[in-house]
């Protein structure tokens, strides 16, 4: 049986423990975008961050939140602080890595968001670097690994045009917790070496090599 995670239960499984400014950003049913209010979270989850959640479940309107947490008013990349929690949005649900997310959260009929828990926080300039490796390496939404992402929020609806409300909702949640060093292994293995070109091959070797692989080793080892 799946465990059932309302809203507020859901963001706290990102959020609890540390302390900065989150966000709840909204998609009005005709295209408009809303960023809202930073929220300053300390810790665990507090009555004026309840509060604007609710308020924005109860606007009938498509709610995201930003799995980060920033040290500024402003969701940007330079403010934002160490995290264990890595996404994709991986549409079927396919995930090609021998590591089953901690979480699977269904967006819509046939869409799904992944996410894996790590065993300690890493630096927003390693989580950039082993997001973007694992993202590509499902063939997941290539613009989906930065820290200023946002996804829909477990509780919300999804409201597309000509199409029915979908409730989001967790569909699995189990007690999986990998290492960085898992995590870069598994994607590593999946990812294939015609996709260097595209990710730029500097910034690919930049970025195994924060994890202490050597762009020899696998360049080796996925040529035939």
């Amino acid at each position: 049986m799946v465990q059932t995670l309302n809203s507020f239960e859901f963001v706290d499984l990102f959020w609890k423990g540390k302390s900065g400014y989150v966000f709840v950003p909204r998609l009005t049913k005709e295209g408009g975008w809303i960023e809202g209010t930073p929220k300053f979270y300390a810790k665990a989850m507090n009555d004026d961050v309840k509060e604007y959640i609710e308020y924005c479940l109860d606007l009938e309107e498509n709610i995201y939140f930003a799995p980060m947490i920033f040290k500024n008013q402003k969701r940007m990349n330079k403010y934002a602080l160490s995290h264990e929690w890595l996404w994709a949005d991986t549409d079927d649900g396919t995930v090609d890595l021998p590591c089953s997310p901690t979480l699977v959260v269904q967006s819509s009929e046939n869409s799904y968001q992944s996410y894996w828990k790590l065993d300690k926080k890493i630096s927003p300039e390693k989580h950039n670097a082993l997001n973007r490796i694992v993202n590509w390496s499902q063939e997941a939404d290539r613009n989906g690994w930065g820290l200023t992402k946002v996804l829909r929020l477990v509780g919300s609806n999804n409201y597309k045009k000509n199409r029915k409300n979908f409730e989001v909702k967790v569909s699995e949640y189990n007690d999986r917790i990998y290492s960085a060093e898992e995590m870069i292994d598994y994607a590593l293995k999946s990812f294939k070496i015609d996709w260097v070109k595209n990710y730029g091959k500097g910034k690919f070797i930049n970025n195994i090599e924060m994890f202490g692989k050597e762009w020899e080793k696998y360049e080796k080892q996925h040529t035939v």
